[in-house]
């Protein structure tokens, strides 16, 4: 990246679902979308979206000392997947719980590679969107109830941010509403 190079900074590596679109040909990201991925697997060897291979494979090409790992994941896990499992599960799990597992699946990831000596930070979920359920899923959750799971998200992964002291970059709270969807100046589309 000669834009970090002539400026002595550090490229910026955008690892996620598609919500990393918006930071391609912006200094000073290099863009990595790993496709409909969740913060639940990227742990899961095994995955059937092979996130963590995806990941994996995308450190081999980096430098732990030259190169910033920021972490986008976790939109789709509050827009279909955390409801999708309340519902599924007839409702026995709460939904904080659900979203305590999504981040701790998560978050393990993230900590085993500051561990490991890579320099991670974590960017917080996108808003809900407006978008009806045109994924034809069996469950899913109204627009005020995406709302709640996602600021919830949030909350709890800025806070497990700071306690494992790995920089969280909160654009969260610069882009939401106070219904808790996105302001419509940053939309590019209902989801």
């Amino acid at each position: 990246n000669i834009y970090c190079f002539t400026r002595g900074i550090k490229p910026i590596h955008i690892a996620g679902d598609s919500h990393v679109w918006p930071y391609k040909n912006m200094h000073p990201f290099e863009v990595h979308h790993f496709g409909g991925v969740t913060a639940y697997n990227l742990n899961n060897q095994n995955s059937t979206t092979g996130s963590l291979k995806k990941l994996n494979s995308t450190l081999l090409e980096l430098s732990k000392r030259k190169h910033i790992i920021l972490f986008s994941f976790g939109e789709i896990d509050c827009r279909l997947h955390i409801y999708n499992q309340f519902r599924k599960k007839q409702q026995k799990v709460a939904l904080k719980r659900l979203i305590s597992d999504t981040i701790r699946n998560y978050m393990s990831v993230i900590i085993k590679l500051k561990k490991l000596g890579w320099s991670v930070s974590v960017l917080s979920p996108t808003p809900s969107g407006t978008e009806r359920n045109v994924y034809k899923m069996k469950f899913f959750a109204d627009f005020k109830t995406r709302s709640a799971i996602t600021k919830q998200y949030h909350l709890n992964l800025k806070r497990e941010s700071k306690i494992n002291g790995i920089p969280y970059i909160n654009v969260y709270s610069k882009v939401a509403t106070k219904l808790g969807g996105i302001k419509s100046s940053y939309k590019k589309d209902a989801v």
